[in-house]
């Protein structure tokens, strides 16, 4: 008999979503980006820029530049050297397919420098950083948790997301994060302070940082902003399966009620999934 496995949550769709609200008025977001022929399969977001008004961005995001390239590897994932050899081939190959496709429309040839690449990973240990100084030359820490270098003259931005400090920009990467309570909480204080976080980032804060969402409802209130949770972005992002099996399809149905249960799905098709035996019964019930 074959063992059930879980799928592996694809994170880097749920940091675009995170980003989208956050950056949409200077970047859009793209994801499931192709290069070649054949598109690779990697935890690539494509980050192009589309105005050309000065951002408002005093963190990680104002070293965006014109297109980007990032790479995103899930909290569990650890920092590998490989994925620098590949994340800049990615990006060479990303840069090469948009001039040509500058060509095609007649436009200028994006530089070099208007094309960055991107690796942001949970935690980067100091052998990762000894192989990547060797591989990336001139490897500089600009701020805690984050470094930058150069090839051929494409900017290369190493982020450990554990480390980058918690400020405004950084938020759609903390929330994605299980850290110390102390750091938690500081998160929590980022969604309540700034205008529109809570509206964009309450729904995951409470599925990812329950233990600090009780207070995320108190200062919600104290500040009298209205907590609104985007379900929909739950839905996308929750596995529905481990949900419904943590709490339970006989509580799920006694939330939502019978009798409108059985109204959305329709008698035929909760008659035709039923058994002789139970279909049996039934009439008899019914008698």
């Amino acid at each position: 008999m074959s063992k059930h496995k879980d799928k592996p949550t694809q994170w880097y769709p749920i940091l675009a979503e995170l980003l989208r609200p956050l950056l949409h008025d200077y970047y859009e977001v793209q994801i499931n980006v192709a290069v070649g022929d054949v598109p690779r399969e990697a935890d690539i977001l494509l980050l192009r820029r589309t105005s050309d008004q000065p951002t408002p961005f005093r963190g990680l995001w104002r070293h965006l530049t014109t297109w980007n390239v990032l790479e995103f590897k899930g909290p569990s994932v650890s920092a590998r050297l490989n994925d620098l050899n590949l994340l800049i081939e990615l990006g060479l190959g990303i840069h090469r397919r948009l001039n040509e496709e500058q060509r095609r429309q007649k436009q200028s040839p994006l530089k070099p420098a208007e094309a960055s690449f991107w690796y942001v990973v949970r935690s980067m240990g100091g052998r990762f950083h000894g192989g990547a100084r060797q591989r990336l030359a001139h490897l500089e820490e600009i701020e805690p948790g984050l470094w930058r270098s150069q090839v051929l003259q494409h900017l290369v931005f190493l982020v450990d997301s554990e480390t980058f400090a918690s400020e405004p920009d950084s938020v759609p990467l903390h929330l994605l994060l299980k850290r110390p309570l102390e750091q938690e909480r500081e998160l929590a204080h980022l969604v309540i302070e700034q205008p529109h976080y809570l509206e964009w980032y309450g729904s995951l804060l409470s599925m990812y940082h329950s233990n600090v969402w009780q207070e995320v409802e108190a200062m919600a209130r104290t500040k009298d902003n209205e907590l609104k949770i985007d379900y929909d972005v739950m839905a996308r992002n929750v596995d529905l399966e481990k949900f419904i099996a943590k709490i339970g399809g006989k509580r799920i149905i006694e939330l939502y009620g019978l009798k409108k249960f059985i109204k959305e799905i329709g008698m035929d098709r909760l008659v035709s999934q039923l058994s002789p035996e139970e279909l049996k019964e039934l009439r008899e019930r019914l008698k």
